[in-house]
């Protein structure tokens, strides 16, 4: 049985933990390969469900939210701005992002 993406990412999730996407950057590159792919990995998702869900295909829309966010003096992190709490650790919840 193949397993769900679900039950993949709570086996990395207990290997590389369920840092902040907030903390991607420079320090992403000091960990395993399997770590930064894990990192991006998470950041598609996290795009993914924007684009998806959230704005129902149309990546314009989160352009613009993402330009707002930029002129506004980016006085919040960029996953609090849109509301993304990416890889929960509790339940089966893989992404939370509320609408």
């Amino acid at each position: 049985m193949l397993m769900s993406l679900i039950d993949l990412a709570k086996v990395f999730l207990e290997k590389y933990g369920n840092h902040s996407l907030n903390d991607f950057g420079a320090e992403t590159y000091r960990g395993s390969l399997t770590s930064i792919m894990f990192d991006y990995w998470r950041s598609f998702l996290a795009v993914k469900g924007l684009v998806e869900e959230r704005s129902n295909n149309d990546i314009m829309l989160i352009f613009r939210e993402y330009h707002k966010w930029d002129q506004s003096g980016r006085t919040i992190p960029l996953t609090e701005y849109f509301g993304i709490d990416v890889i929960k650790s509790v339940g089966n919840s893989f992404l939370n992002i509320p609408t």
